[in-house]
């Protein structure tokens, strides 16, 4: 157990003296990046409900010639 502890206060001092910004900072960047990221999302679900609307549009033309053949 004394080894694993060394081994976890090792790894903490180590981390806290090669970690390239404070705490609150990397919060504030995880925070900003998943905020972009729901940006980015909402606005692909947008273009994709669009594009779906316009496919159901196209189907339903294609159906209508389809139809305008049969006897």
């Amino acid at each position: 157990m004394k080894h694993f502890l060394t081994g976890v206060a090792t790894g903490l001092a180590i981390g806290y003296l090669i970690a390239p910004h404070s705490g609150k900072n990397t919060r504030n960047q995880l925070a900003t990046a998943a905020s972009n990221q729901k940006k980015e999302l909402e606005e692909q679900w947008l273009r994709i409900e669009s594009q779906w609307g316009k496919t159901g549009e196209q189907v339903k033309q294609l159906i209508d010639t389809i139809k305008s053949f049969a006897p």
